[in-house]
């Protein structure tokens, strides 16, 4: 039986949008709702206290307030995983939901849902193929999809992030008995007969494996029946975010990752939008690959992120497709790439608690700023390679160590 890492934790920055759009805070925090002419600023010491500052400044008519917040001190209305402001701060009054989305086999595609997620965590599963770990807090999804196995790695994110987590079922030997006592019997939510609404089967979806989807908002119903979730806020903090552009950087207009040969993603830097759009490869019948873009299949529009970071991180493989990685307070964290506003920054991510986010730091220990908004974070092998082919072009390679 494979060793099971204990659960991660990791911290971030955060930080805040004005315009867009949660277990215990600590202490009450105050709702900061930013006039025309104001900037709320929020400043720390690596993940030291934070003081809020309000500093009156002369902002031109329509030209949107920038917003500086995190690591630690978020307004209560603020998605401390986002930096956005919510419509209702009640619903971060609950767990996260992290809902398990196959990426294969591709007759799966297009997925239903990740557009909606606050974070996507993007790691290797085995034979070439990769998963993705959807987190859903600041927004609910009626339609995630197609929800797929739990793997040991969850252990470590769902307890990082607080949340609970949605799957269909895991290996009964060598997984499920693991992410039972690593989370919590009732903190998982798997599909069975009476699951519905909060998974069930899409009839019009060909293939039985691909049929499950979950509504994230009926599964943070379940879970207050399950009395693992009562609405307290839990404490989330870790992310830096600021609105401002980064003033150093290299020219990052195209980053590409390649889990092997045939398992390719493509992220295209948006200036109209300030997003990364994003590519997948799409295989013929004479087996040639072309890139296509990913489009949720909820809403019908290409998926669109704020910031795209690597993270290497050790894997260990216990068999072709059973593997753990360590991301847990247990390492000294490792390098990382943060992408946003169409620039690279290198830095190193940390988890300095089994029970809190991951964050990001630079070289003198500072949290990086992320741009306000959603994130996709790749969980690459430490063997994984870096090529700059052209300036503005990043291609990492997955490998295992």
């Amino acid at each position: 039986m494979p060793k099971r890492f204990l659960l991660p934790v990791v911290l971030l920055g955060l930080a805040v949008l004005f315009s867009a759009c949660g277990g215990n805070q600590g202490t009450e925090q105050a709702t900061l709702t930013p006039s025309p002419s104001e900037t709320i600023a929020i400043t720390a010491t690596n993940t030291a206290t934070a003081t809020a500052t309000i500093t009156p400044t002369a902002t031109p008519a329509n030209t949107p307030v920038p917003i500086v917040v995190g690591p630690t001190g978020f307004p209560e209305n603020v998605n401390p995983l986002t930096g956005l402001v919510v419509d209702d701060p009640a619903i971060l009054n609950r767990r996260p939901v992290i809902v398990k989305v196959a990426n294969y086999p591709r007759d799966g595609r297009p997925h239903a849902g990740l557009s909606y997620a606050d974070i996507v965590f993007d790691y290797y599963i085995g034979e070439g193929m990769n998963r993705f770990a959807a987190i859903f807090y600041g927004q609910d999804a009626p339609e995630v999809g197609p929800v797929r196995s739990g793997r040991l790695i969850d252990i470590q994110l769902t307890n990082m992030y607080q949340a609970n987590l949605v799957c269909v079922y895991a290996d009964a030997n060598y997984v499920w008995p693991y992410l039972v006592d690593g989370i919590g019997y009732f903190r998982i939510f798997s599909e069975g007969p009476n699951t519905c609404p909060a998974l069930c089967r899409d009839s019009s979806i060909s293939k039985q494996e691909n049929r499950v989807v979950a509504d994230t908002a009926e599964i943070t119903n379940w879970s207050i029946r399950r009395e693992v979730d009562d609405g307290s806020r839990y404490n989330l903090d870790g992310l830096a975010f600021d609105s401002h552009p980064p003033t150093s950087g290299e020219d990052a207009g195209f980053i590409s990752i390649n889990y092997y040969s045939r398992n390719r993603a493509e992220w295209r830097y948006d200036p109209a939008t300030g997003k990364y759009l994003r590519w997948i490869e799409e295989i013929d019948e004479d087996n040639n690959m072309t890139m296509i873009p990913l489009i949720d299949r909820s809403n019908d529009q290409q998926l669109a992120f704020d910031n795209i970071v690597i993270m290497y991180i050790e894997y260990t493989e216990y068999s072709d497709l059973l593997h753990d990685a360590a991301i847990s307070s247990d390492t000294d964290g490792g390098k990382a790439y943060i992408f946003r506003d169409g620039e690279g920054i290198e830095g190193r991510w940390r988890a300095f608690s089994r029970y809190k986010p991951l964050q990001f730091l630079d070289a003198n220990g500072q949290p990086i700023p992320f741009k306000p908004g959603q994130s996709w974070i790749y969980l690459l092998g430490n063997r994984s390679t870096l090529e700059q082919p052209e300036p503005g072009s990043w291609a990492f390679s997955f490998y295992l160590p």
